[in-house]
């Protein structure tokens, strides 16, 4: 085993990017100890796999009920509010760095390491959070909740690289069948319409709430909509109304009062979202 200072722990998924970081910490002379968090679904095959052909320690931090107790229970409830949850913001403080740190320091590992999109810089003594040089999959925004004592901590070597990069780093180390898989879920916990994993997870939910009506700017009932919780702001698109016009969802009241449970419809602009951006 080498010195603390050279262990990394990994957050190994078992995807394109988190063994494209073990293999470029690896490169860089670290020890790398593998966790894969099971949050969801099936037994993590392929991370073992992974791990035991580039010979790394390699562990299975089963955290599936306190993840549905937190962050799975807060996605259904904001959507229950009327508002859309951004479940990566909060599960990256509150969860997963939580629980890759306390490996970590079990497994005598000075650094943690993801496959972040995303830059760190030092300046007058802080630790700043930068883009990564990737713009479509700049990653950055999910981290911004992390704090200091963490981000000294942390090593993201896929923020100099784009996915292009990374898939042919991967195929020029011999891992070419992983470098052709697809893209990573949005939200790993949801395979498909997050509509129905509501629905799936909350059976109530359309007696809880119910349908309820789609309103424009000055009250006017335009027609039904099916419940609060199956749209978001900004929406314009599958909302099942036709109004002749193209228009999107500007606020949502998702009150269980047929008064007030209310999605209000307000006519796009195109003309004046495009000087507004």
């Amino acid at each position: 085993m080498k010195e603390r200072s050279k262990r990394v722990l990994v957050g190994m998924s078992g995807g394109i990017d988190s063994t494209a970081t073990c293999l470029m910490l690896q490169e860089q002379g670290y020890e790398i100890v593998g966790v894969t968090m099971r949050v969801w679904g099936d037994e993590p095959q392929d991370a073992r796999e992974l791990a035991a052909r580039m010979g790394i320690e390699h562990y299975v931090a089963d955290e599936r009920i306190p993840f549905k107790e937190t962050i799975v229970r807060n996605f259904i409830d904001e959507y229950k509010q009327g508002r859309t949850p951004n479940p990566c913001v909060m599960c990256n403080p509150l969860f997963k760095f939580r629980v890759l740190t306390e490996w970590a320091d079990k497994l005598n590992c000075a650094w943690v390491a993801t496959g972040h999109y995303s830059r760190l810089e030092e300046r007058n003594g802080h630790i700043y959070i930068v883009a990564g040089d990737d713009d479509k999959k700049d990653q950055s925004y999910f981290l911004w909740r992390l704090g200091q004592d963490i981000l000294r901590r942390c090593i993201f070597p896929l923020g100099d690289y784009t996915k292009i990069k990374v898939r042919e780093y991967l195929a020029e180390k011999g891992y070419e069948a992983k470098s052709k898989e697809g893209e990573s879920m949005e939200v790993c916990f949801i395979k498909g319409d997050y509509r129905d994993f509501l629905r799936e997870q909350c059976p109530e939910l359309d007696t809880e709430i119910g349908p309820g009506w789609f309103v424009n700017s000055e009250g006017v009932k335009l027609g039904q909509h099916k419940g609060a919780p199956y749209y978001t702001i900004g929406q314009r698109k599958g909302l099942e109304i036709a109004l002749g016009k193209p228009a999107y969802v500007l606020k949502i009241n998702p009150q269980k009062n047929i008064k007030d449970n209310r999605i209000i419809y307000e006519q796009y602009n195109a003309e004046y979202h495009k000087r507004k951006h």
